[in-house]
């Protein structure tokens, strides 16, 4: 598949001989140069059109130090990306990387290290991804593949008649029509599930209502729809902690593979409001609030009020066992004085207020 395509073309950039058997066979791959890259002096070659990937050589012996190249995330949008390959050794005449580093604009994003006392081991890795994987032409932008999540239609579950689950295997997101507003708490997956969340709205809620978007958390799984619903002119609602995130979100541009909000710039304005302590929406029918504890900074629990309904996205981790998120969760509603009969989270269908405060006594 396509998607399996692509991640197999992401993982070979861990594997430094795998990049330069690909790179052996591209005959748009040059040499561009000399220069000094991590104190020592390095042959750089280039391949492929426009933004061009960039391979550092040691200028000694050959040995790849380093890939440089754009990657386009589908929630963030093109990346200048780094893959470090440091900590050689050879074993059994098969030279290794024993780290790799992938960073994000000077940021570590992953780290991997394979330090085997077995040299077949070390060789079955080195070799075993030497074959080239789909298509080999260069990409002006790499494509990062999505997460391994399925691209099943959500379904609904009823919380009551103006509030929702939106549910499939992998993520749960809620929607809540309060007086004459759409609420959305959690947009995960990114645009096409955005898209398919927005239809559902469409049935459940028929008629123009304004749209607010609820960053509850700004872990970008949680928000991978933020784009979007910008993109159809809801308004950002998120804590000062988040405020940056988002405004640099939206911020982003996406030329190279333009998503809705992108082809729209410039026709929305995108309106960020900041929730600093209790606030009340919707004629009162909407609470939100932050969740309090070091563990939650960050993080905003949403009430609707009618449907005694309370969402606080990834707080909700376990609700068979006590921890600190659902601790501090509790603690904060016993605090508002909030009477929810229903919760849930990311990963939950319906879940009883009941049974998870039963898990903290008074």
């Amino acid at each position: 598949t396509g998607r399996a395509l692509a991640f197999g073309e992401w993982e070979r950039a861990f594997n430094p001989w795998a990049v330069v058997h690909d790179w052996s066979l591209d005959p748009s791959v040059r040499l561009v140069g000399r220069c000094r890259f991590r104190d020592a002096w390095r042959l750089v070659l280039a391949r492929g059109p426009g933004a061009a990937e960039l391979l550092y050589l040691s200028a000694s012996d050959g040995i790849p130090v380093a890939l440089q190249r754009q990657e386009f995330s589908y929630f963030k949008g093109a990346e200048p990306v780094t893959y470090l390959y440091s900590a050689w050794d050879r074993t059994n005449g098969v030279a290794y990387p024993q780290s790799i580093v992938r960073s994000i604009a000077g940021v570590t994003d992953r780290e991997r290290t394979l330090s085997q006392p077995n040299g077949l081991e070390v060789a079955s890795h080195v070799f075993a991804v030497l074959q080239p994987v789909g298509n080999r032409n260069p990409l002006p932008g790499r494509i990062v593949p999505p997460p391994v999540w399925s691209d099943e239609v959500p379904d609904t579950v009823r919380i009551a008649p103006s509030a929702f689950l939106l549910v499939n295997r992998w993520f749960t997101s809620a929607v809540a029509l309060v007086a004459d507003t759409v609420f959305i708490f959690d947009a995960p997956q990114g645009e096409a599930r955005a898209m398919e969340d927005a239809a559902w709205i469409g049935r459940l809620f028929p008629g123009r209502h304004p749209f607010v978007f609820v960053a509850q958390t700004v872990i970008w799984p949680h928000v991978a729809g933020l784009r979007y619903w910008a993109s159809r002119g809801a308004t950002i609602v998120t804590d000062a902690a988040g405020a940056g995130f988002v405004r640099q979100a939206l911020a982003t541009r996406w030329t190279g593979h333009p998503d809705r909000w992108e082809r729209r710039r410039g026709g929305v304005t995108p309106v960020v409001q900041v929730v600093n302590g209790r606030s009340s929406r919707a004629r009162g029918g909407l609470i939100l609030a932050p969740v309090e504890g070091t563990a939650s900074e960050g993080v905003l629990l949403g009430y609707v009020t009618t449907a005694h309904f309370l969402w606080a996205s990834d707080r909700l981790q376990d609700t068979t066992t006590a921890g600190l998120y659902t601790e501090e969760l509790v603690g904060t509603v016993r605090t508002l004085k909030l009477e929810p009969e229903w919760t849930s989270g990311p990963h939950f269908q319906r879940v009883s207020w009941r049974a998870l405060e039963k898990l903290y006594p008074e």
